[in-house]
Protein backbone atom coordinates (compact mmCIF):
# COMPACT_ATOMS: atom_id res chain seq x y z
CA UNK A 1 0.00 0.00 0.00
CA UNK A 2 3.22 2.33 0.82
CA UNK A 3 4.37 1.96 -2.89
CA UNK A 4 0.52 3.10 -3.83
CA UNK A 5 0.48 5.91 -2.25
CA UNK A 6 4.48 7.25 -3.08
CA UNK A 7 3.03 6.34 -7.16
CA UNK A 8 0.23 8.58 -6.26
CA UNK A 9 1.98 11.59 -4.39
CA UNK A 10 5.15 11.40 -7.03
CA UNK A 11 2.72 11.53 -10.08
CA UNK A 12 0.21 14.44 -8.92
CA UNK A 13 2.48 17.15 -10.63
CA UNK A 14 1.23 15.78 -13.59
CA UNK A 15 -1.89 15.49 -13.37
CA UNK A 16 -2.28 19.21 -13.49
CA UNK A 17 -0.47 18.95 -16.85
CA UNK A 18 -2.65 16.36 -18.35
CA UNK A 19 -6.04 18.50 -18.05
CA UNK A 20 -7.05 16.78 -14.52
CA UNK A 21 -8.66 19.06 -12.39
CA UNK A 22 -9.27 19.22 -8.49
CA UNK A 23 -13.03 18.21 -6.73
CA UNK A 24 -12.93 19.06 -3.36
CA UNK A 25 -15.27 17.96 -0.36
CA UNK A 26 -15.79 21.34 1.82
CA UNK A 27 -18.51 18.74 4.21
CA UNK A 28 -15.27 15.79 4.60
CA UNK A 29 -12.42 18.12 4.10
CA UNK A 30 -10.77 16.25 1.30
CA UNK A 31 -9.88 16.42 -2.45
CA UNK A 32 -9.35 14.48 -5.15
CA UNK A 33 -8.06 14.40 -8.99
CA UNK A 34 -10.59 14.05 -11.87
CA UNK A 35 -9.27 13.09 -14.98
CA UNK A 36 -9.83 15.73 -17.81
CA UNK A 37 -13.04 15.26 -19.59
CA UNK A 38 -15.23 13.76 -17.24
CA UNK A 39 -18.82 16.05 -16.90
CA UNK A 40 -19.83 16.77 -13.21
CA UNK A 41 -23.47 15.06 -12.42
CA UNK A 42 -26.40 17.05 -10.48
CA UNK A 43 -24.57 16.13 -6.56
CA UNK A 44 -26.99 13.98 -3.80
CA UNK A 45 -29.08 16.15 -2.33
CA UNK A 46 -27.40 15.22 0.97
CA UNK A 47 -24.13 16.87 -0.38
CA UNK A 48 -22.01 13.90 0.33
CA UNK A 49 -20.03 13.06 -2.40
CA UNK A 50 -20.07 13.89 -6.34
CA UNK A 51 -20.47 11.97 -10.01
CA UNK A 52 -18.68 12.57 -12.72
CA UNK A 53 -19.37 10.65 -15.92
CA UNK A 54 -16.77 10.13 -18.60
CA UNK A 55 -17.80 11.91 -22.17
CA UNK A 56 -18.54 8.93 -24.07
CA UNK A 57 -20.65 7.19 -20.78
CA UNK A 58 -18.09 3.94 -20.75
CA UNK A 59 -17.26 5.31 -17.05
CA UNK A 60 -18.52 6.54 -14.01
CA UNK A 61 -16.45 7.92 -10.72
CA UNK A 62 -18.18 8.29 -7.64
CA UNK A 63 -16.97 9.95 -4.46
CA UNK A 64 -18.00 10.35 -1.00
CA UNK A 65 -17.46 10.26 2.63
CA UNK A 66 -19.56 9.40 5.80
CA UNK A 67 -19.17 9.50 9.81
CA UNK A 68 -17.78 6.94 11.14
Amino acid sequence: MRWLLALLLFTAPAFADAGWRQFDSARYGFSIEIPAGFIEQPPPENGDGATFQAPDGTAELKVWGSNL
